[in-house]
């Protein structure tokens, strides 16, 4: 029992290790995150060039019916009653 429990500890130990030094090799290569301005941005476009969505105004979700019961409605469309 006490060989398996060295063992294991043995095997989380090598494993943190090989992670933090890939993540640090990574880092220095190329970074971790992307700069701020990126990220402000928007990553669908600074990262792949293409919109995350393609919704306006108008088609979003609102969950404020007048009743007060969360109706749905996206684009004048009434979907509580389907």
């Amino acid at each position: 029992m006490l060989n398996q429990a060295a063992g294991v500890g043995l095997a989380w130990g090598i494993s943190i290790v090989g992670t933090l030094v890939l993540l640090f090799v990574v880092d220095k290569l190329i970074g971790l995150r992307v700069s701020p301005e990126q990220e402000a941005e928007g990553l669908d476009i600074t990262q792949h060039g293409e919109k995350a969505t393609t919704s306006t105004h108008n088609e979003l979700i609102c969950h404020a019916g007048s009743s007060g019961t969360n109706e749905r409605f996206v684009s004048g469309h009434d979907f509580s009653r389907a």
